[in-house]
């Protein structure tokens, strides 16, 4: 199996990042990047207006929301993030239920709906994987937050992650 003395620096706008070397074995390294589409934040902005139990309530947001029926769902708020919910939408009541996570906040709580982003795939067999590295920006929020749900050739989740920037 090849060695080598491996040093990583990583460079992006504001940020930088350096590894001390490191002597590793391996067979490969993959690389993968992925941009998405800009979110603006107050469409999804909004209060949890009732809620019904740990993980089902009904958000009230902002009109615009861009939200549909069966869209899947995250919501955040200053103590956590419920993943994976499914979205029932009544104009601009929607029903959020199901999902992962930390318990729904109190009624009346702050809180930001966003529609997942459900569009990559990578096909890798985890028992081979040494390291994962994942790093997210939204440079036009700096208290932004993100959700990463690894999941399975099944959909069952294997990790999940809360992000910050």
């Amino acid at each position: 199996m090849p060695q080598a003395q491996e040093t990583r620096s990583f460079m992006f706008p504001g940020y930088s990042f350096n590894a001390q070397p490191l002597s590793v074995l391996f067979e490969s390294a993959l690389a993968f990047t992925k941009s998405l589409a800009a979110l603006a934040a107050a469409q999804c902005d909004g209060t949890l207006g009732t809620r019904i139990d740990d993980d089902t309530g009904i958000v009230t947001l902002s009109t615009g929301h861009g939200i549909e029926t069966d869209d899947v769902v995250d919501v955040y708020w200053a103590g956590g993030v419920h993943y994976g919910m499914t979205a029932t939408v009544a104009t601009n009541a929607v029903t959020v239920d199901g999902g992962s996570g930390d318990n729904l906040p109190t009624e009346a709580a702050t809180i930001t709906a966003v529609v997942v982003q459900e569009d990559w795939e990578i096909n890798f067999d985890g028992d081979d994987a040494q390291i994962i590295g994942v790093f997210y920006r939204n440079p036009s929020d700096t208290g932004a937050k993100a959700h990463l749900d690894l999941l399975d050739s099944g959909s069952a989740t294997i990790e999940e992650l809360d992000l910050v920037h």
